[in-house]
């Protein structure tokens, strides 16, 4: 019997979900206030806590936001990262909450 579970994208989307949620959760320490930041300085903050280069964490920020875990938005020239992680709604269940605020 094959399982229905695609594992490798399954481990990919944890994986960037823990990423993405570690990088905000730093960001949120220092000024719990920030609504938004500037996808430059979230993938270098990323770098810099997990000792990543800035292209491997501007790729996983992009794998974030291709798999809807963060929430990029274009404004006068620049890319903006909302500082909240997203939930995609599974089809099974209509009545889930479509995002998740961080404390």
């Amino acid at each position: 019997m094959k399982s229905s579970i695609n594992f490798k994208s399954f481990r990919s989307h944890v994986i960037e979900r823990e990423l993405a949620y570690l990088t905000i959760v730093n960001f949120l320490r220092e000024d719990g206030h920030l609504m938004r930041m500037q996808s430059t300085a979230f993938a270098e903050r990323m770098s810099k806590i997990f000792g990543f280069t800035i292209g491997t964490a501007r790729k996983h920020v992009s794998r974030a936001v291709k798999l809807g875990l963060l929430k990029r938005t274009y404004y006068l020239g620049t890319y903006w990262i909302e500082l909240r992680i997203y939930n995609p709604v599974k089809s099974d269940s209509e009545n889930r909450d479509d995002e998740t605020v961080l404390p």
